[in-house]
Formats: C-alpha cells, structure tokens, sequence
C-alpha cells in the first residue's frame, strides 16, 4: 500500500467532548507533524466507553476510514506503541478504538507504514468550582470555623474574576 499523505486527519465517534454522538460535521482535527507530514497526533479529553475511527473530511460519510486491526481496540492507562492499524477502505466491517479508562491521552496515528500509538497522561483535572467561600472568624455566620457554615462569595457587578463578600465581615472585603 502507498501511504496515503492528507493535510487533515479527523477523528470522530462518541469518545471526546467535542464530539459525543457521531456528528460528522463536528469532528476533532488531528495535529499534523511539522517534522512528518504522515504524522498526526490527538491531544486531549477522551471519554470512558467512547468509541471512534478516523477519517480526512468532514460533512460526509462516504469516504475512505481508518479502522484499527480488531474490533474495540482498547486504549486505556497501558502505553501502546507503534500498533499496526488498517488502511483508508470504504467497505468492511466496521472496527473501532475502545477508550477503556477516560482521561487525558496523546494518540499518535503514522500514516507512512499505518501504525498508531497511545499515551494515558492521566485523569481529568477536576474543574474549579464557580462559587468562591469565605471561612473563618471575621464573619458574622461563622465565628468557630465551622465548614458547614461558611459564607458564599458573590461575582462582582462589573469584573467576573472578583468575587465580593459585602456585608459578612467587620469590614468591607473584596
């Protein structure tokens, strides 16, 4: 097989955020190497029980798809290197990579002898929460410092990254 040379690589299936029901107008566009045009890499979010293949277009279905060698590949905290994968069909049965452990992984896909590799980098880092508290003995509410009685921050009216605690402590606080 020649190796097949596209400037775009798409992943697409249910396992990013990105993309969670197989909308192929919405895919994630792979990174292409600036040292290897056959080399495309995905760095990111993948879901736990997500699935997907690869193809070099969006907006339609009938093109060419990268599928790996068996049916649910798994891709999970085990490194993977240099795995053989298919090359672009159209027809065939239809084998997905399985994302056994969702998490942050770096998948790389070589395009020049059709080969891919998988990093776990780890789990989600858990989002900060909007809410901001104040906890302590300057507030009215809360004079022992008790965690379940804490005062809620509020956003300030004219800058969303300052919260303002007006009116809770012996001074006004910002």
């Amino acid at each position: 097989d020649v190796p097949v040379v596209s400037d775009v690589l798409y992943l697409v299936g249910n396992a990013t955020p990105l993309n969670p029901t197989w909308d192929i107008d919405k895919l994630d566009k792979l990174v292409r190497s600036d040292s290897d045009p056959n080399v495309f890499t995905y760095h990111g979010e993948l879901l736990g029980n997500g699935t997907f293949k690869l193809c070099f277009q969006t907006g339609t279905w009938a093109q060419p798809w990268i599928h790996p060698m068996n049916a649910k590949e798994p891709i999970g905290v085990d490194p993977v290197v240099n795995k053989p994968m298919q090359a672009p069909r159209q027809d065939g049965d239809d084998e997905l990579w399985h994302v056994t452990k969702g998490g942050i992984y770096t998948l790389t896909f070589n395009l020049s002898n059709y080969t891919w590799s998988s990093v776990y980098e780890g789990p989600l880092m858990e989002q900060p929460s909007n809410e901001l508290y104040l906890i302590g003995n300057v507030t009215p509410l809360n004079p022992t410092w008790d965690i379940d009685n804490v005062d809620v921050l509020v956003q300030s009216e004219t800058d969303a990254d300052v919260p303002r605690g007006v009116g809770i402590a012996s001074s006004p606080c910002q």
